[in-house]
């Protein structure tokens, strides 16, 4: 065999192996973004459902340091399997990406609108994603008639390995008042899904239900088909109201 015919073999082999390989990027959102391809704080998403329909697996969506007033939940699905979302940075500039990191000073905090009838966040087939540093208040999830309410902060279906590290869930509320239905968890509903909660603190959540409804966990409710891991996590002042 010729050199020649050595490198062409060679730059085949490499073109396959590129081809197959999944390539692991990095995405941004910022209340000050400009929308424009959010691959730095300078052109962050400002909504973060446009920056998980972008991401694929291997991404890791960091969020800037505000508050995000959400108008519909955050939809998570399989397609976006194997996405870290991370909160509380500083997002000080495009010099130094991602910045300096640190909840504490620099809190992400999603929410809505008390008028608002809707949990924060969505995920359904997921497998393999991570919520980090996140502030998760002031969901209001309502239903009537013939509609369980599941999840005042986050509903988590059919998921495999979600992880949610050192967040806060708080002051969140499920409700239902149709006769029949249930209401499960103020803060998340867990359901044929495997997740573990790291260091979370999970406070002021409530469920409630009238009309002849009951209702289940004030802060966390999953079914039997679950497995649900809590470690070093706080949970304080969630409640079930009648």
């Amino acid at each position: 065999m010729t050199t020649h015919s050595r490198i062409k073999q060679l730059l085949i082999a490499m073109i396959a192996l590129l081809a197959g390989h999944t390539w692991a990027t990095d995405l941004y959102v910022s209340p000050t973004g400009s929308e424009t391809g959010g691959t730095t704080w300078s052109t962050a998403y400002k909504n973060l459902q446009n920056a998980l329909q972008a991401a694929a697996s291997g991404t890791t969506i960091h969020m800037a340091g505000g508050i995000y007033l959400l108008t519909n939940q955050v939809v998570w699905t399989s397609s976006q399997s194997g996405v870290t979302i991370r909160g509380g940075y500083e997002a000080a500039g495009d010099e130094d990406l991602p910045g300096d990191n640190d909840p504490t000073r620099w809190p992400t905090v999603v929410t809505s609108a008390r008028t608002s009838n809707h949990r924060l966040f969505k995920l359904s087939g997921v497998q393999d994603g991570t919520i980090e540093n996140i502030t998760c208040t002031g969901a209001f999830n309502a239903r009537t008639a013939a509609a369980d309410a599941q999840g005042g902060a986050l509903a988590i279906e059919s998921c495999a390995n979600i992880r949610v590290s050192n967040c806060v869930i708080s002051n969140n509320h499920a409700e239902t008042t149709g006769s029949g239905t249930t209401c499960q968890g103020g803060g998340l509903y867990v359901s044929d899904s495997r997740l573990t909660l790291i260091g979370c603190l999970l406070d002021g959540n409530t469920v409630k239900s009238a009309g002849g409804s009951s209702s289940y966990g004030g802060a966390v409710a999953y079914d039997a088909g679950s497995v649900c891991f809590f470690d070093n996590c706080v949970f304080r002042n969630n409640m079930l109201l009648w």
